[in-house]
């Protein structure tokens, strides 16, 4: 193949599918299990508004504890699904989009990175509507990127499956 990325080598490690896709469901349900009413992801795309709903101390350290956790999410969600972006490119399924939505995971990550930033910056008492529309802008093309990343791995499950019958 003439595409390279620099965890291509990481795939045929023993073990470290299980170990990601074990990480991502253990986060995700953790992540998801936090007491936040309205829930992080209604943060990420109305920050101030939601602000003004944590007004206890203990939900704001909550949404703290979740953004924290996230910063590990970021690196197990955004391994996993270069990977397998990487393995059906690997497969000759659609191999040019493959590797560019591989990389896109990463690119993913670091819109989360941002994003995370921006939203501490608010928790931590800035009510500046540029940041919490970057903090949108930066969940927004997040989101995009992971979606598209999903997308294409589960075409490939699909077809993979379509092919085996």
């Amino acid at each position: 193949m003439i595409y390279s990325h620099p965890l291509q080598r990481l795939g045929e490690v023993n073990g470290v599918y299980p170990l990601l896709w074990i990480s991502v469901i253990v986060l995700t349900v953790i992540l998801w299990l936090i007491p936040l009413k309205p829930n992080i992801i209604s943060f990420e795309f109305n920050a101030l508004k939601v602000l003004a709903h944590w007004k206890q101390e203990s939900t704001r350290l909550w949404a703290a504890f979740s953004l924290g956790l996230d910063f590990l999410y970021i690196v197990v969600y955004s391994t996993l699904l270069t990977l397998l972006c990487l393995r059906f490119a690997e497969n000759d399924f659609l191999p040019k989009l493959g590797f560019l939505l591989a990389w896109g995971q990463g690119l993913a990550a670091v819109f989360d990175v941002i994003e995370n930033a921006t939203l501490f910056n608010i928790l931590l008492g800035s009510q500046n509507e540029r940041i919490a529309r970057t903090a949108r802008l930066f969940a927004t093309a997040k989101f995009v990127l992971i979606i598209a990343g999903i997308l294409y791995v589960a075409s490939g499950c699909i077809l993979n499956i379509k092919n085996s019958l």
